[in-house]
């Protein structure tokens, strides 16, 4: 059995089942200390195979893009403002699957039918 069926079978295990919608606050580094080999994309694999497009992924992508009076900040871009909070948000963000919310600073992506509800234009 491979480390992403192992995780998967965990999930299942825990009560995650197809057509959930699922709020994700993922530490990695935890992650993968339970399941040692694990990628991020293995993970988000299990997550997205276990809920499947009947259901939702949703992780936090929060940017805090904030604009100040003085001094530089970022200009917030829903498409290209890489995702600071943790690493599997900004892999899972970046998936050509997912659309983001367009908060510049508290944002979230979504898989899965709450990506095809919300749509491209949110």
């Amino acid at each position: 059995m491979s480390v992403v069926d192992e995780f998967t079978r965990f999930l299942f295990d825990v009560g995650v089942r197809e057509g959930q919608h699922l709020l994700v606050h993922a530490a990695f580094r935890r992650t993968r200390a339970a399941f040692p080999g694990i990628s991020i994309e293995g993970m988000l694999d299990g997550l997205e195979h276990l809920v499947t497009p009947r259901g939702s992924v949703i992780i936090l992508a929060f940017s805090y893009c904030f604009k100040r009076v003085s001094g530089k900040y970022t200009i917030f871009s829903r498409d290209r403002t890489p995702a600071v909070i943790e690493a599997v948000s900004e892999v899972f963000r970046s998936q050509p699957s997912v659309i983001r919310t367009s908060s510049p600073t508290h944002s979230f992506s979504f898989w899965g039918k709450a990506a095809v509800e919300i749509g491209p234009h949110n």
